[in-house]
Parts: C-alpha cells; structure tokens; sequence
C-alpha cells in the first residue's frame, strides 16, 4: 500500500471518529434542552420520613436539605403516627398526614405552596413531598434513608425491595424504648405496633449497608444554637420561633407515659436561659421580684395538673414548679389555668413578644436540634462528636 493511501485512510478514520463524538454530544445536549435540565451525572434516590410540626427540627432539617442537596431526588414522607394520640384511628392517621403536609406547604411557600407535591433546587435535587403512599415500590438503590419520626402504621413491605446504602435514625437503636421515633410513644396496649416495629427492624438490618444512630442522649447535648436560629430565612425563622415558644410554655399531657421523660428535657433548656443568680434562686424556691404567692400558685397548680397520675415523682412534681416559675419570671406572664398550655396564660400575646425579647437579649439557645443532626451526617457521612456538632450548627 501507497504512504498516500494510507495518510487518506488515517484521515478518515480520524474525521470520522470526530463525526461521531460531535454527534454524540449535540444528541445529548438536544436531550438536556428538551428535560429542560443540565447534564449531570446519574441522581441518587433518597428518602426522609418526618413528622412536621410536632416540633421545629423536623422542618429545619428540611431547610437545609432543600438548599444544600446537590444531583439527588428527595422523598420527602410525612407519616401518620402521633404519639401524643397514640390509640388514633384509620381516619385520625390520614388526618396527621395531610396536616404534616399542610405544615410543609406553610413554612415552605415558594418550594410547595398552593397544591405543588415537587420542587426542584437549583442544584438539580428535586423533593417530592406526601405520605407513606410515595414511598418507591420497585426494587431501587436508596442512597440515604433518613427516619426522624416513628413509623408506626407503616407496613414493612414498602421497603423490602429497597438496597439503602446509608441508614439514619434519630433514635437509640439499642434502647428503642428510650426514643419516641422508634418505641417509646407506643402505648402498652398496642403490641401489635411493637410487632410491627421488630418486622420492620429486621428488613433494616437486611438491606442497609451502613447505619448511624443519632442516641437521644447525644441529641440531648446539641442545642438549636442562637446563631443557627438568627441564619434561618426570617419568614420561616417567625414560624418556628412561635412553636418553640409553645414548647417553651406547654407541658406534655402526664397521662402519656413518656411526660416524665420529656420534662427533662424541657427542664435542661428551660432553666439554661437564666442567669446563674436567678436559676439559684428558683432552686431555692423563689422567683425573684416577685412575690411567694405566686410561687404559691404555681404549686398547687402543678398538684392539680398531676391529680391523675399515681405516686408522680418528687423529682418531677419538683421539675414542673420550677419550670413553671422559669416561665413566670422570663413571658412576666403568670398560668391561670392548670393544664400548662399555651391557652392557660393569662395573657399569651404578651408573654410571646416578652419571651422573644428576652431570648434575644441573652442569645438563648433553643431545644436540642434533634433532627438537624441527621443533615450533619449527610453531609459528612458521619455522626461528628457534640463539640463539633455544635461548632457546624454555629457555622451555619
């Protein structure tokens, strides 16, 4: 063969492999401007079970997954279980799922207001939003399966054909009955939701790979930082702030069996907001500028409040005073009824905005984040020690 032959036949193969690749790449671009969407790299499927508005973690966690995820799809489940009306029946679970939905369109107008079910960030995660009826049924790879709400009513089967590489829950897997997402809210009459949570554990276990418990005792330790409540959107930060003060002021019904548990909680971030002369004070038994019938009051409120309860203990009749006097010195805003809600005060508007200024003022941290822990361990793919926890939330 000829040096010109076989220059000619280089030539062509050389002209017709750049054919090709232009080709190639005008087809896919052709593609993305149909979707409408840019070229990108395969999406990982991922899924979030919540329970909205029974706290504010829940929708802080979901802030910042909508404007942090990147090349991802987000099934974002609110479920049905309450633990505060724990024997709910079918048509008061479809209620606490749409209500949960309802919470998610309010606090995020511009991603799912109106009748919207799917929002796209600008970095190409879409978030689908509704109940357990979303949940993929096919066999799919689920990069991370986040529950930060009981699953209770949520049959087993909607996972089993699931491979989740990363499993987080917000509960201690070894001590399920110390954690209202796992068993602790279910009553003692309801072993069949006990049932139903052991089958569930067992496919978990089956198809994770990997799984990071966030303990509740380690969730205990990180709070809702004032620097990480003053970097939420204002809008949002207004909504979230009023339930905190309902928590701030609302004590659990004692009839369910966790109350106690959870007074503690309340009674660490309650009394974290006073100043050391005043917490020593209260401890002592009086409310400084005030006058002893009003710590009087708040006594016998709290006996009238634990009337139902058999042999409450010391430890928690004394608790409940001494939050109730913590509330009374920062809302200057006393309870005239005896069930410690939001309703029972005298004056709720007043106490709200006194509440606010104080918290303001003395830069208070809010309730344990909870749930936003689970973000930190999907954006490092680990569970960082509290010191670092904290160091991340004030960063944000």
């Amino acid at each position: 063969m000829e040096a010109s032959d076989i220059s000619f036949w280089v030539c062509a193969l050389f002209i017709g492999y750049a054919l090709q690749r232009i080709c190639a790449v005008s087809l896919k671009g052709v593609c993305a401007i149909i979707l409408g969407r840019p070229l990108m790299e395969s999406r990982t499927y991922n899924i979030v079970l919540t329970d909205p508005g029974n706290e504010i973690d829940d929708e802080l966690l979901l802030w910042k997954l909508l404007t942090t995820q990147t090349n991802s799809v987000w099934y974002i489940v609110c479920v049905p279980f309450n633990a505060s009306v724990p024997n709910a029946d079918h048509h008061q679970l479809i209620s606490s799922i749409n209500m949960r939905i309802k919470r998610v369109r309010e606090i995020f107008v511009n991603e799912f207001g109106g009748e919207k079910t799917e929002y796209t960030n600008d970095k190409n995660a879409t978030f689908i939003l509704g109940g357990p009826e979303i949940i993929p049924s096919g066999p799919i790879d689920i990069n991370f399966l986040v529950q930060i709400a009981p699953l209770c009513h949520i049959s087993p089967k909607k996972f089993v054909k699931m491979s989740i590489r990363h499993r987080i829950v917000q509960g201690d897997l070894d001590n399920p009955k110390n954690s209202i997402n796992l068993t602790k809210g279910i009553p003692d009459d309801k072993p069949e939701l006990i049932a139903e949570y052991l089958d569930q554990l067992e496919v978990f276990n089956a198809i994770s790979h990997h799984t990071t418990p966030i303990t509740t005792a380690f969730a205990r330790n990180v709070p809702l930082t004032y620097t990480f409540m003053m970097n939420v959107p204002e809008i949002m930060r207004k909504y979230l702030l009023y339930k905190a003060f309902e928590q701030f002021v609302g004590r659990v019904n004692p009839q369910l069996k966790w109350a106690e548990n959870i007074s503690e909680v309340n009674y660490n971030t309650i009394m974290a907001m006073l100043p050391v002369e005043v917490y020593n004070d209260i401890i002592k038994g009086t409310i400084p500028g005030m006058e002893s019938r009003y710590v009087d009051d708040i006594r016998a409120k709290v006996r009238s409040f634990l009337k139902d309860v058999k042999d409450p203990s010391p430890a928690y009749v004394l608790r409940l005073e001494h939050i109730a006097m913590a509330v009374l010195y920062i809302t200057k805003t006393f309870y005239i009824g005896d069930k410690f809600t939001l309703d029972d005060l005298i004056d709720p508007e007043y106490a709200y905005i006194e509440w606010c200024e104080y918290i303001e003022r003395y830069r208070c941290n809010l309730t344990p984040a909870y749930d936003v822990l689970a973000w930190i361990v999907v954006e490092n793919g680990f569970l960082p020690n509290i010191e670092q926890c904290i160091m991340i939330l004030n960063k944000e």
